[in-house]
């Protein structure tokens, strides 16, 4: 079934909502638009509707826009995509509207062939520009999944490790130990879903799991550059170089990535020695993961984020707001390379934002880390070539484990959506 844009325009004349509703179907057969003469009306179709984006009028009767932007925004906490239609323009409005979260802020007036063109522009580009980052949200969250999912993987393993020097460390009698341990470990490898392995000083396998291999007894004893196996020499040679180094040098390896070139198939594996009651390294325990998957939705999210409208980032919460990751229009919107930002050449608190600016940015971030709340910011910065340009931000604190504050967000350019309105209303 073809995709559908609902749209509901809200205006107190009713000419003017019957024009959009028949003129943004001509633009575009996606859309289906519904009429609201007030906000009340429309509050109360939204609250019983499902739409894709919502058409506001700013001065009406009862509700004007901004008041009815406001309760979409916050007493029904939706994003839905909000769009100022208006005739009287000023710049205050304009900006009151952003922050307050609207999407895009249009003029009436002129051409009604043009005017209402540019709005089903607008309407649609925020439309999707919405699903993106609903669609962004959702990796983050199954890449967030994956991620806890290998914590617990790595604690289980340091677990197993634990378990077996304490037994170790209980018994004399090394081979009654590993028949003991070797029970165990029969049971626990056949119902992890990962690919588990024990190696003795040699780097020969004691016990190997079934998640990877039809026949695991084929490689009890064995290298891995001894077994027949469809891998290239240099993987199974590379394999038992990292063998060596665990075993010999006591170095622990942790989430190396490898890649199966035959298979095609990326895989994160880590090895730990394994040491007896003495402390003295007898082999090593280790597993390997297929993270094929989760590299692949990491490539769409860097797609996804390489075709927003702006950036993405992540920085710490101190004078100056350095910048720990940014992805996206980087260079596009500032002028700076991404590089030049992670590394503290350019701050985006103290170079980027313009100097009237930065103390309202500040006060409002500070507050909004301390009520742990997102904020919506508009204001300017200084490219590196000296232009100046508006952005709207949307950010909130995050937790990452350590005692610093950090924020992540998003910043896009809405210079047009400001400058391009008419100069005479604006004055």
């Amino acid at each position: 079934m073809d995709e559908s844009f609902r749209v509901l325009a809200v205006d107190d004349d009713p000419g003017i909502s019957e024009l959009i509703a028949e003129f943004l179907p001509r633009e575009d057969d996606r859309f289906t638009v519904e009429t609201a003469l007030s906000a009340t009306e429309a509050l109360d179709r939204f609250e019983r509707e499902t739409f894709d984006a919502i058409i506001s009028d700013y001065q009406m009767p009862d509700i004007d826009g901004l008041d009815f932007l406001q309760t979409v925004r916050e007493e029904f906490d939706s994003d839905i995509p909000f769009i100022v239609f208006t005739g009287r323009g000023r710049e205050e409005v304009a900006i009151d509207a952003l922050n307050l979260g609207a999407d895009r802020y249009l003029q009436k007036g002129g051409d009604p062939t043009s005017q209402y063109s540019v709005l089903a522009d607008a309407v649609r580009n925020e439309i999707e520009k919405h699903q993106t980052k609903a669609e962004l949200r959702a990796l983050n969250r199954e890449l967030t999944a994956q991620n806890h999912q290998l914590e617990a993987y790595t604690e289980q393993l340091e677990t197993t490790e634990r378990r077996l020097r304490d037994e170790i460390e209980e018994r004399k009698e090394r081979e009654r130990e590993l028949r003991r341990h070797k029970r165990l470990l029969d049971a626990l490898f056949d119902y992890v879903p990962i690919h588990l392995f024990i190696k003795d000083r040699e780097a020969r396998h004691l016990w190997v799991s079934s998640e990877f291999y039809d026949d695991p007894e084929r490689w009890i004893g064995k290298r891995d550059t001894e077994v027949e196996y469809d891998v290239p020499d240099e993987f199974s040679e590379e394999a038992y170089q990292d063998d060596m180094r665990v075993i010999e040098a006591g170095e622990r390896i942790i989430d190396k990535q490898e890649y199966d070139e035959t298979r095609d198939r990326y895989f994160l594996t880590s090895k730990v020695p394994w040491c007896d009651e003495d402390g003295d390294i007898v082999g090593l325990l280790g597993y390997s993961f297929d993270i094929t998957d989760q590299k692949e939705r990491e490539q769409r999210l860097r797609t996804i984020i390489d075709n927003l409208p702006g950036i993405v980032y992540r920085c710490e919460q101190r004078p100056g707001w350095p910048m720990e990751m940014v992805r996206g229009r980087v260079e596009e919107l500032t002028g700076y390379t991404t590089e030049q930002l992670e590394r503290g050449a350019v701050s985006w608190g103290n170079d980027i934002i313009v100097p009237g600016d930065r103390d309202r940015v500040r006060g409002d971030v500070d507050l909004a880390v301390e009520n742990a709340e997102p904020f919506e910011l508009t204001y300017q910065i200084e490219t590196r070539s000296g232009e100046r340009r508006s952005v709207w931000e949307r950010g909130q604190s995050v937790q990452t484990g350590s005692d610093a504050t950090r924020i992540a967000g998003f910043i896009m350019d809405v210079t047009e959506n400001i400058c391009g309105m008419d100069t005479e209303d604006v004055s």
